[in-house]
Parts: C-alpha cells; sequence; structure tokens
C-alpha cells in the first residue's frame, strides 16, 4: 500500500494510455434490463447481449447490442419470449471471423441451452438448440451458464434445476454445432451452485466453482474437481464465507496452474450482512495460496459485477469491477451506488482503485478488457430516489486502461472517474468519505461558497 497522501480537493490526473477510447451510452426506453455479457470484437465493434421485460407480468425478450468502437448503436437483434418459450442469451465467444453467442431456457417446459452463430454485421447464420436430460432437470438453468473455448470445441457448464434444488452439468459442442458429450453429477446430495470453470489443457480434468449450503448451514464457497463423467475426483471447501457470483481466471506455466477467484465475502451466514468483495489465490488442489478482502465503511456493501468481474490487462495486471453501496443485485433502491474499478498486480497487491457514477443507482453485470488495454462495463442504471419508478436503464461504458473517462465529446452524457467520493452529498450534519485503499491516509479540506477553508482534517 502507498503511503502517500491523498488531496481529497485536489483533482488528481493520471496519463491516459494513448489511442484508447472512452464513452458512456446510456438507453433510456422505459424498460428494465438485465445486462449478461460485453464483448469486443476483432473489427473494434462491441457485442452485448441482454435481457429486458416491461413489467414483473409480462414475457420477456433477449436482445444482441451492436455497437461501434464509440459506443454508437449499429443493430440489434431481439427475441421474445412467448408462453412457450424462455430464452435469455448471454456468453460471448468470437472464432474464425464467426461471433458465437450461447443461451438457455425452457421450450414446451423442456430445459435446453443453444447455440447461435453470427456474421460481423450481427445478421445470424444458423441456430443449434440442446435439449438438456429431463429425467435430471425439473425445471431450467440457475445462475445461467458459462461457456468457453477449447482447442477444438466450446464448452457450457452450469447448474440446473433438480430434486436436490441445484445440480452441475456440463455439455461440449463442436464448431459445427453437434454435441459431442455431455455429463450431470448425479453423486450430488446436496445443491450446487456452478459459477464458473475450467478445463485443464490436455487432461479430463474439469474444475468447478460453486457455492453449496445444507439445511440451515452456512454457504460454503467449493472447488470441485471431476472427471469427463462428472465423477468427482476431489472436493475441497475453501472458505464458508466467500461466495456468489464467482469468476475465474487461470494462469498456467510450466509446472502448474494457480486460479484467480473473485467473488463476494461476508463476515457471517446472515444473508442479510452486508457483503465486501474479495480476490482469492488457489491452486489446483484447492489450497488457499493468497487473498484480497476490500472492506467497507458500516453498513455499506460491494457486489462483484454478476457475470464477469475479473479480467487480465496487457500488462499482466488484473483488474475486477464491483458496485459499491448495492444492498441487493436486480433491485432498485434509495441511495446512489458506484461502479468501482481496481486494478492488481499478480501479487495482490492494489495499485489503483476508482468510483465511477454516484449520480444515481449503478449497477456492474459484466465487465471485459479489451485487446488496447481499455476496460467494458455493462450494466443498469435507475435515478436515485425513485420517485416511484422501478425502470433499470442498460449501459455500457469504456475507460481507459487506468480506470479514466478521456476526450469525451460535449454531446456524451457526462460520468466521473475519481479515487474518492464523499455522501451524502449534499449533506448537512454528517458526511461520509471513501477513498482509495491505495493510501494509507488523506487530507481533507472543506471550503465554502467564497474559497475559504472552514476545515481540515487527514483521515485514515
Amino acid at each position: 500500500m502507498k503511503k502517500s497522501i491523498l488531496l481529497i480537493t485536489v483533482l488528481l490526473a493520471t496519463i491516459s494510455l494513448i489511442g484508447q477510447t472512452t464513452f458512456f451510452t446510456k438507453f433510456d426506453n422505459n424498460l428494465n434490463y438485465w445486462p449478461k455479457d460485453i464483448y469486443m470484437l476483432a473489427d473494434g465493434n462491441i457485442l452485448c447481449s441482454t435481457f429486458s421485460w416491461e413489467s414483473p407480468s409480462s414475457p420477456g425478450k433477449s436482445h444482441l447490442y451492436l455497437f461501434n468502437g464509440f459506443g454508437d448503436t449499429l443493430k440489434s437483434m431481439t427475441y421474445p419470449c412467448t408462453s412457450n418459450l424462455q430464452l435469455e442469451l448471454k456468453c460471448i465467444i468470437e472464432k474464425d471471423n464467426q461471433i458465437y453467442v450461447f443461451g438457455y431456457g425452457t421450450k414446451d417446459l423442456i430445459p435446453f441451452v443453444c447455440m447461435k452463430a453470427f456474421d460481423y454485421n450481427l445478421n445470424e447464420i444458423t441456430e443449434y438448440d440442446f435439449s438438456l436430460d429431463e429425467s435430471i432437470c425439473t425445471g431450467g438453468v440457475f445462475n445461467g451458464i458459462r461457456a468457453k473455448q477449447l482447442d477444438s470445441t466450446f464448452l457450457l457448464c452450469g447448474s440446473v434445476s433438480s430434486n436436490i434444488l441445484a445440480t452441475p452439468f456440463y455439455i461440449e459442442i463442436s464448431f459445427d454445432g453437434e454435441e459431442i458429450c455431455s455429463a450431470y453429477d448425479t453423486q450430488a446430495t446436496a445443491p450446487l451452485f456452478v459459477y464458473d470453470f475450467y478445463k485443464k489443457p490436455g487432461t479430463e480434468q474439469l474444475y468447478t466453482f460453486s457455492t453449496t449450503f445444507e439445511n440451515s448451514g452456512p454457504v460454503r464457497f467449493l472447488f470441485t474437481k471431476y472427471d469427463t463423467l462428472m465423477n468427482v475426483i476431489s472436493e475441497n471447501e475453501v472458505s464458508d464465507n466467500f461466495r456468489q457470483y464467482f469468476t475465474s481466471i487461470p494462469v498456467s506455466n510450466v509446472f502448474n496452474t494457480t486460479f484467480y477467484v473473485a467473488g463476494n465475502e461476508r463476515d457471517s451466514a446472515a444473508f442479510s450482512e452486508a457483503t465486501h468483495f474479495g480476490i482469492y489465490k488457489i491452486s489446483t488442489e484447492g489450497v488457499l495460496l493468497d487473498k484480497y478482502l476490500h472492506y467497507n465503511l458500516q453498513d455499506t456493501s460491494t457486489q462483484v459485477a454478476l457475470y464477469n468481474s475479473l479480467s487480465i490487462l496487457p500488462d499482466d495486471n488484473l483488474v475486477i469491477c464491483t458496485s459499491f453501496n448495492v444492498g441487493f443485485p436486480y433491485i432498485i433502491q434509495q441511495e446512489p451506488s458506484y461502479i468501482m474499478l481496481y486494478k492488481f498486480s499478480p501479487e495482490l497487491d492494489l495499485l489503483w482503485q476508482r468510483y465511477i457514477g454516484g449520480d444515481g443507482m449503478y449497477e456492474a453485470y459484466s465487465m471485459r478488457t479489451t485487446p488496447e488495454g481499455g476496460i467494458l462495463v455493462t450494466g443498469c442504471f435507475s435515478e436515485t430516489p425513485p420517485n416511484g419508478s422501478t425502470k433499470k436503464e442498460f449501459f455500457i461504458l469504456q475507460t481507459d486502461g487506468n480506470g479514466l473517462f478521456t476526450g469525451m465529446d460535449d454531446d456524451q452524457v457526462k460520468i466521473t472517474s475519481s479515487e474518492a467520493i464523499l455522501y451524502p452529498n449534499p449533506a448537512s450534519d454528517i458526511v461520509n468519505i471513501e477513498f482509495s485503499q491505495v493510501y494509507q491516509t488523506a487530507n481533507f479540506q472543506l471550503m465554502d461558497i467564497g474559497g475559504k477553508m472552514v476545515l481540515e482534517k487527514q483521515l485514515t
């Protein structure tokens, strides 16, 4: 941690990486949005998958939005749900000049996963549906799916509704849309909610990152190693506090593989208590090697971006994306919140920390880095206080590699990125101050409208 002092009243500037475009684009069309994934394509355009609905009782719609590199909409595709078809498109993978989008849902009450292929103009080329085992699945897919590209196939993994609530499964699909194999963890006796997975190259081993609970016991973080039939080779309980919305990154060398796993940490098993985010560094044997935990002010909460919160920059450092002061995902709230970005070294040293937004409720759903070193985020925005509105607007943003907005046009929606925040603002008696944990101390100066300093205090 740096021992320098952050002066709250001084605008800190960081040299932007040359050639990186930054923007903030928000969509206000009277819908509730649920973004899933965001991806920068090889041609410089950006693809985002999202779900929307007009009201809780109305059927939803899956959307794909294609943007240029400045955040302007080029094209969109919409897939309405019906009484017989429920579909949510989520994961985006680019391969051999085609775009693959993977989704899940139910068709005539039968659960399935799907793969759609598109060209770079978002023209659909083909679609493949894969029904899941009705003897095991009692409903849809929990928490969606993860899809990853292997050497010669795609692998999809997640959890399906079952008689134990949630059962892990995977399905392997060829690039041409042929189902290679699938398997289910039929030996599980307690629900297992899979958030992410990894298939080790050159082996038949599948690793999953999941949470489980039994009866009224605590929710626990499990690291499980499977064979190709999903027989358990080993299972390690890494923590009984670390849970929910895991994103993992494997880092391999000649000798071994290390996993970085981002998720939410609670001080106890109580669901009502606030969370803070953490990064765990674990071995392939499930041994905790190191960790970083972010601690909040009292009564505040930090949640990792729900579907993809961890990525690697071209300089091999890590970036994590979270939502600060969000009590519960998906729910409208009275107080404003922030998107937060953090950069870590491979040794989990915090290099910088940014607060983005704060003029409403911001909630991060997915984040990815770009080949040029920028940072893409998609999420939701709602006004605070909501004034009776229940709508959550959809946004995408891109910062440079330092988490900053630079060179935005005058006609673009303005948004701020800083190393410190004050709330509530305006305030009458009490103000809370948070600043980047890169710094051990900060110097707070309060001035009146005439520029006269009325208070100066060192913060720790």
